[in-house]
């Protein structure tokens, strides 16, 4: 599907504007861990595929610190065991 069908499916069904905050949320989430990394790391990915790279650079453990999210492979389990109990809940 192109971008244009998807932003004339977003408009026709009233999904605009929770599109545009949750964008809006990702973008502060990635602003907030560029400042991470830059602290913790000192550096800053800078390839084409830079926001996946932050991402893992993000789930990885340092010497001197743990990592700040948890890895795709961990993420999996966190948020299946999240689902659990917010069902049985």
């Amino acid at each position: 599907m192109a971008s244009s069908e998807l932003a004339r499916l977003a408009i026709s069904s009233g999904a605009v504007i929770p599109v545009a905050m949750l964008h809006s949320f990702y973008t502060e989430i990635e602003k907030i861990l560029k400042m991470v990394a830059l602290d913790r790391d000192r550096k800053m990915p800078s390839s084409e595929s830079w926001h996946r790279d932050l991402l893992t650079q993000m789930a990885a453990s340092t010497e001197n610190s743990r990592a700040v999210m948890p890895s795709p492979q961990n993420a999996a389990c966190f948020c299946g065991a999240w689902k659990k109990s917010w069902v049985s809940g």
